[in-house]
């Protein structure tokens, strides 16, 4: 039962990934948004240890 739901879910991310793949306007959509979070917590993280 877990491995089947395990795999209906492991083929619904690679259609979603496939799907992004061939967009390529959605997938620079989402690439720019990982980055600006990841570039806001790299910033929250800098800020508490440098104290200006």
């Amino acid at each position: 039962m877990y491995r089947d739901n395990f795999l209906k879910k492991f083929i619904y991310t690679m259609s979603l990934t496939t799907k992004l793949k061939s967009n390529p306007k959605i997938f620079w959509e989402i690439t720019l948004l990982v980055c600006m979070y990841g570039a806001y917590a790299v910033l929250n993280i800098c800020r508490t240890t440098v104290v200006i």
